[in-house]
């Protein structure tokens, strides 16, 4: 991470694939590739890689990468990487880089090349044998775009998994002794965390994933059969659902911190909110029409929905005026207030450790219903 490392630790990690054959989907790390390289000496090595070389080599990742970009000359979810390194930084290297010897480790020669990796799914071992790459885990995504947990074999109810969540951030704090506040604080936060599947946008996505299942006309999916892409680029569910939240709560102050834990369960919404720079506002011809960000629209509509615990989302528009600074007659207090001022009160400790145990009781009922045990 750019904010949260070891603060003596200012290397940057490298690795080395041959990207000749690169795939589809974007190339990870595995722990035993990566290499640490000193920052001064990685500055040095990416110098003589851009003298040497005028082909892009060295890459870092691109989280507003989407699969149907279609971009060509860096490897899928990359872009050439053209600046200074930063401490943290991870760098994916064609082997034509070079700058890596076996035996010497990381010598910054551009005309020493590792052995290459290929992305076919071999790596060369110690003794020149092929050896397996691991397939990738569903959660290591790290895009702007990517909800790799919606496909999981079966088609899922909202609310079967509005449920499922619920229950099992009840198994985890009564594991943890945790609070009574702060346990009813999550409840509510797991009861409402994905309602934002409920948009449009997303049900496309997961009557697209069916893959020839049969799912009634008019019920709403959580899950889905396979993984598909959403057809409106960076759409986030999250935030739709946390926006919903604070309309159900007429802005409440008092719903910040529900609210907080709704937008960030998956890590992709936390304390700012903005378009992304490759964001398409919705536009009527040359003119941009409503505010927009993470996918979601001002006006997008989320239909009614039950919820547990007694509770009713009436449905109704989506606005996104807190998303900018100062406050707005309508929705009060902007989002980076709010979350400004939890950060103040709860310090960034408890926030993450409430934003994990809400994370890790989806995690767990996605796996359960992927299993079908729940």
């Amino acid at each position: 991470s750019l904010y949260v490392r070891d603060a003596a630790d200012t290397d940057v990690r490298v690795y080395w694939r041959d990207l000749s054959e690169a795939g589809d989907e974007p190339p990870r790390p595995r722990a035993d590739e990566l290499c640490a390289v000193p920052i001064a000496a990685a500055a040095e090595w990416l110098k003589k890689v851009r003298k040497h070389d005028a082909t892009p080599r060295v890459f870092m990742r691109d989280p507003q990468w989407r699969s149907r970009d279609g971009r060509v000359g860096t490897p899928p979810g990359w872009t050439s990487f053209h600046g200074d390194p930063w401490p943290g930084l991870v760098l994916l290297a064609a082997v034509e880089a070079g700058g890596y010897d076996a035996d010497a480790g990381f010598t910054g020669n551009p005309k020493q090349r590792p052995v290459p990796i290929r992305e076919t799914g071999t790596s060369a071992g110690a003794d020149g044998s092929p050896a397996e790459l691991p397939p990738q885990a569903a959660d290591e995504s790290d895009g702007h775009d990517d909800d790799p947990r919606s496909g999981i074999g079966t088609p899922t109810t909202l609310d079967e998994h509005l449920r499922h969540v619920e229950a099992e951030v009840d198994s985890i704090c009564g594991a943890l002794d945790v609070e009574p506040e702060t346990r009813a604080t999550l409840l509510r936060a797991a009861r409402w965390h994905d309602l934002g599947k409920a948009h449009s946008v997303f049900q496309e996505t997961m009557r697209r994933g069916l893959d020839g299942h049969e799912v009634a006309d008019g019920v709403l999916l959580a899950k889905s059969v396979k993984n598909v892409r959403h057809g409106r680029a960076y759409f986030r569910h999250e935030l739709a659902s946390a926006l919903a939240f604070l309309t159900h709560e007429c802005w409440s102050r008092e719903a910040d911190l529900v609210a907080y834990l709704i937008a960030a369960h998956h890590g992709k919404v936390r304390m700012n909110l903005r378009a992304l720079p490759r964001e398409s506002p919705p536009t009527d011809g040359e003119r941009v029409v409503a505010r927009f960000a993470r996918g979601v629209w001002e006006g997008d509509e989320v239909p009614p929905l039950d919820i547990e615990g007694g509770e009713h989302w009436a449905g109704g528009p989506l606005r996104l005026s807190i998303m900018e600074l100062g406050r707005d007659e309508s929705t009060h207090e902007s989002w980076t207030e709010r979350t400004r001022d939890l950060l103040t009160r709860f310090g960034p400790f408890r926030l993450a450790w409430m934003e994990t145990l809400l994370r890790v009781a989806d995690w767990c009922a996605s796996e359960k219903e992927r299993k079908g045990t729940s």
